[in-house]
């Protein structure tokens, strides 16, 4: 079974060709099921959240100047609507965000939403338009720390050493439980152009707590994953290297116990779950992670997604904009769908 992306540059003053990436996708039981409900959301195509797609490319024309603006324009929609003054994000909002700051954002975006077992009711009341800036408001805080991070990495070590990730989520996608025989699967380990399961539900893994050293996120809403859906993220960061990978993983898991949890408990599903790995093309057979990156910063639209296994395949076209996103989504929210936009 093998997955290809089509990516492709919406600048109207950019004449590059598309960029293929093709992956190779694992002999496992998970990354088998991953394929079936990718197929599905394939089949009858979902809203591909576009604005969420490229996440720590230190080149790519959205700048942090872009994103704390639409930080903003999410938070202004929150409080306007507030729920008849019960709820107001108050925080200081400046164009320049710190860690601090973006933890105390997402953790409006906790209370707002809360959990995809346990629905917060200030969602359930909230206008569509609302419902849908809570949802991009977490997304955005996301982007502004990928994009900070990847800059900060660019300065202090050049571009082979910068993380990226091509995240591919999409509105309303169907969730499935993973299996006891799934949890063997979870790793700490990363290797550049690998495909992981997307982090389909809320709140904040383990290991993204530890790194944004969230102090304010609840209990509650740190957890492992506990769904596969059809969506995924690609890795394009550097490979865990021994020397490195031994330190984290004990200052990761002395964070856990800290935590007062047991680090080698299997139900934490700590790290997360390879289902692909990529397969250069033959031009891109001698193009460094920065190549990689590089090419995939200046094609900011994720139009095309394919599988195929021999002569069968299944796949669909996004041809909106990510700035087309947030009404297509309120659309969504209203009607059901977002095709007759």
């Amino acid at each position: 079974m093998k997955l290809q992306l089509t990516l492709n540059s919406s600048m109207s003053s950019n004449d590059l060709r598309p960029l293929h990436l093709d992956f190779k996708v694992q002999n496992t039981s998970i990354a088998l099921n991953w394929c079936e409900a990718l197929k599905r959301l394939l089949f009858k195509p979902h809203l591909l959240e576009k604005h969420y797609n490229h996440m720590g490319f230190p080149t790519a024309h959205r700048s942090l100047e872009n994103i704390a603006k639409s930080i903003h324009e999410c938070v202004e929609v929150i409080n306007n609507h507030g729920w008849n003054g019960r709820y107001q994000i108050t925080n200081p909002l400046t164009d320049n965000f710190g860690q601090e700051e973006l933890n105390q954002l997402h953790h409006h975006f906790e209370t707002l939403i809360g959990q995809v077992w346990n629905r917060a009711s200030w969602f359930d009341e909230a206008t569509h338009e609302a419902q849908v800036a809570i949802l991009m408001l977490n997304n955005y805080i996301h982007e502004y720390e990928y994009k900070k991070r990847a800059i900060q990495r660019l300065k202090e070590f050049g571009r082979d050493r910068v993380s990226s990730s091509l995240v591919c989520a999409f509105t309303a996608a169907e969730r499935y439980d993973l299996s006891k025989q799934d949890l063997k699967e979870f790793s700490l380990e990363r290797s550049f152009g690998d495909v992981y399961l997307h982090y389909s539900q809320l709140g904040k893994t383990h290991e993204e707590a530890f790194n944004d050293d969230d102090q304010i996120v609840g209990g509650e809403n740190i957890q492992g994953l506990r769904y596969y859906s059809g969506e995924f993220d690609v890795y394009l960061g550097e490979d865990s290297h021994q020397d490195y990978q031994v330190g984290y993983e004990r200052d990761f898991k002395n964070w856990i116990s800290k935590q007062g949890l047991e680090p080698n408990n299997s139900e934490l599903r700590l790290g997360e779950i390879k289902v692909a790995s990529l397969t250069p093309r033959k031009n891109q057979k001698d193009w460094s992670r920065g190549d990689f990156q590089e090419a995939i910063a200046k094609r900011d639209s994720l139009t095309h997604i394919r599988l195929k296994e021999g002569l069968k395949s299944w796949q669909a076209h996004f041809p909106y904009s990510a700035d087309e996103v947030r009404e297509l989504m309120i659309h969504y929210f209203k009607n059901g769908s977002w095709k007759s936009i």
